[in-house]
């Protein structure tokens, strides 16, 4: 029998992979978000346009300097930002609620895999204690699917005393 590309690599994780993965808990935060990029070179006056805007993540690359807000916040600033904005929107922020320790190996490649088998494209952030995927809100269903899933089947191989030590 041939192993899904999932299924594959959970076999090869270490207990302790399963363990946070059987763990993990979704909790999709209640806004919808948008995601705003600009040249780093605007990053100032995407800052002072949006104000005191509640963003819940920066990213400076020195290239390109992306904010992700909730989306209401965004569409009310839409005109006060500077001319080369890019802006996506109706994303959903979920919340991965485990205890990760840093030396964790092959959590997000899990997840990503899930994701990918149900055609779902993330992003990822790290927290210092939670991760965060960023998920179109079309997708989410599918997405919700695929990492109950996953969860399930985490849970499932460590009830059989599987994965690596």
């Amino acid at each position: 029998m041939t192993l899904s590309p999932l299924d594959h690599l959970l076999s090869t994780l270490p207990r302790a992979t399963l363990a946070a993965l059987a763990a993990t808990r979704l909790q999709m935060l209640s806004d919808l978000y948008a995601v705003v990029a600009v040249p780093v070179a605007d990053r100032g006056r995407l800052l002072a346009a949006v104000g005191q805007l509640s963003y819940l993540a920066t990213i400076d690359d020195g290239v390109e300097f992306t904010l992700l807000a909730p989306e209401s916040q965004v569409l009310q600033n839409l005109a006060r930002l500077p001319d080369s904005h890019r802006v996506v929107h109706t994303y959903r922020f979920v919340r991965l609620q485990a205890t990760l320790p840093w030396d964790t190996v092959g959590y997000g490649a899990a997840v990503f895999t899930a994701l990918a088998a149900a055609g779902v494209s993330a992003g990822f952030f790290s927290g210092y204690t939670t991760d965060y995927l960023l998920i179109s809100d079309a997708n989410w269903p599918a997405a919700h699917t695929a990492l109950d899933g996953l969860i399930m089947s985490a849970t499932q191989l460590l009830s059989q005393d599987k994965g690596v030590p």
